[in-house]
């Protein structure tokens, strides 16, 4: 009776012990691998957005370049950075970082799990206007790039609480998949009123953060390699010249645009244009006269980003793309108060040390500077490069000096 037993439930035994067992012995979740670690930097997927094993091992070698942003680095082209650092064997490779919806605390977050990836070392930032909406990020935008691991690795070494630690702590209690955590609600309280977690407490998520980076490991190293976007990255390397030269790069960008955007007087790219807009676009005619990107948390949000990144003394390229003009006049979107946008983040950046700022906001009816309406397109991309070699070759290190006022309600409504 009992061999049969054995049988029955021995190899379920048996299973549920090796699964414990990597599971539960300490090992480092470092990925040796240089292909994975290549596929991943371009897969914008969920394992490098919500995890930490991808970023953690290419961030610490200098060959990747940071490019953090949002649905725009999955816009590839043949002037996307990724293209052009493998078509002309640059000496970075640009690491994507961002998906459509990462937006500021999405982005504090990774940051804060690769403090010490990310020291010293220099860093592109996309900061998209559409994100600066009243209400800020929206619930579904913030869950579905919510990582409970990096919560648990800023929980758990957080030592002395900052009006930062407090501001983060109660932002994260406004949202949805947070109320609904009991466990959750608890820690983030009490960081929120000023205290740091007991030794007692951080020892029993340091046992959880443990399992969540094993399964960080395991898993994401499979699902990275369904993301792979290498193959369509050397595809565009065939449209450009042997040669890196900004005439002849202006030129096809023309012939490129012109081509991929014939099917609307939007200037928008036809693929996007077919499966977005058309049956639709009588609807939208004048839809977002009163939209406004000038007011919302989003900017105390993004006080976090530069908090962070002044911690771990990033020098930091900053890049404000523009929104197609000749889609503004249609929907009624002002870019009077795009430009107001801009002066504002600008401010806020260039009054707090940050000075490598790349505005493109005039660049609004520049042909094919936009693919579609919002996402930066092949002109758009050639001028990003422009500012981005100027940026790798200036060695001027930045001096930081933060402000607690853009924390405040009075900034966020100003």
């Amino acid at each position: 009776m009992k061999k049969k037993l054995f049988f029955a439930f021995g190899p379920v035994l048996i299973a549920f012990i090796i699964v414990a067992c990597i599971f539960l012995t300490p090992t480092k979740t470092t990925i040796k691998n240089d292909h994975l670690i290549e596929v991943a930097s371009s897969s914008l997927s969920s394992s490098v957005v919500q995890g930490t094993t991808f970023t953690n091992s290419a961030l610490a070698s200098n060959q990747y370049l940071p490019m953090f942003g949002s649905s725009e680095l999955k816009r590839f082209s043949a002037f996307h950075p990724s293209v052009l650092a493998y078509k002309y064997n640059r000496p970075y490779t640009p690491f994507l970082i961002g998906d459509a919806g990462t937006q500021s605390l999405t982005h504090f977050s990774i940051m804060n799990s690769n403090e010490k990836q990310l020291a010293h070392k220099k860093m592109v930032f996309i900061i998209s206007p559409q994100w600066f909406v009243p209400k800020g990020i929206k619930d579904d935008y913030f869950e579905a790039h919510f990582s409970k691991l990096q919560l648990y690795n800023w929980l758990t070494t957080t030592q002395h609480v900052t009006t930062y630690d407090q501001y983060y702590a109660n932002r994260l209690l406004q949202f949805k998949n947070i109320e609904n955590s009991a466990k959750l609600t608890t820690l983030l309280e009490q960081v929120a009123d000023g205290q740091a977690l007991s030794k007692k407490q951080k020892n029993s998520l340091k046992l959880e953060r443990q399992l969540l980076d094993k399964e960080d490991m395991l898993f994401g190293s499979v699902s990275t390699l369904f993301d792979s976007n290498l193959d369509k990255i050397h595809s565009y390397e065939h449209d450009l010249p042997a040669k890196a030269d900004s005439n002849e790069w202006v030129k096809i960008a023309d012939k490129i645009g012109a081509k991929n955007t014939s099917n609307n007087e939007l200037g928008i790219i036809n693929s996007f244009y077919n499966k977005n807009l058309r049956g639709h676009l009588k609807n939208l005619k004048g839809k977002q006269a009163d939209w406004d990107y000038t007011k919302g948390p989003e900017f105390a949000d993004f006080q976090l980003v530069l908090q962070q990144m002044a911690k771990q003394d990033s020098d930091v390229l900053f890049i404000i793309p523009p929104i197609n003009e000749k889609w503004t006049n249609y929907t009624g979107l002002s870019q009077e108060m795009i430009q107001n946008f801009a002066k504002k983040i600008t401010l806020q950046l260039n009054s707090q040390g940050f000075e490598n700022v790349a505005d493109y906001t005039t660049n609004a009816a520049e042909p094919y500077f936009m693919q579609d309406t919002i996402h930066l397109g092949w002109k758009g991309w050639i001028n990003v490069d422009h500012s981005l070699q100027h940026f790798l070759k200036n060695d001027t290190k930045p001096t930081y000096h933060l402000d607690d006022y853009y924390l405040t309600e009075e900034w966020q409504q100003s």
